[in-house]
């Protein structure tokens, strides 16, 4: 895939993303960093409201796109909020190319 003029990462994970926030979630929750991962855990959510599934391969820069308008728009969050659930689905991102 391409992304942007650049040849996209392979994704390794096996999960999708929303197994893959909720395992963030929990693993941040056991290490006792409760606001981090209730930040996962609002993301997930948020996500889940824009998309009933999602896998690693449909985050694309159309997607993120549709799903920024979603946040801004529809649900009229800040966008500090949009940047704050963007890095987390970075993160995710990039722990899945990386495993």
């Amino acid at each position: 895939m391409i992304y942007l003029g650049v040849k996209a990462k392979p994704i390794k994970s096996k999960q999708d993303v929303y197994a893959a926030l909720e395992k963030k979630k929990n693993e941040l929750y056991d290490q006792q960093r409760f606001g981090t991962s209730k930040i996962y855990g609002d993301t997930l959510n948020s996500l889940k409201s824009f998309s009933s599934k999602l896998d690693f391969s449909d985050v694309t820069v159309e997607f993120l796109k549709k799903y920024e308008t979603y946040l801004l728009v529809k649900k009229k969050f800040s966008p500090t909020t949009l940047s704050i659930y963007l890095r987390c689905l970075k993160a995710i991102m990039n722990e899945a190319i990386g495993e």
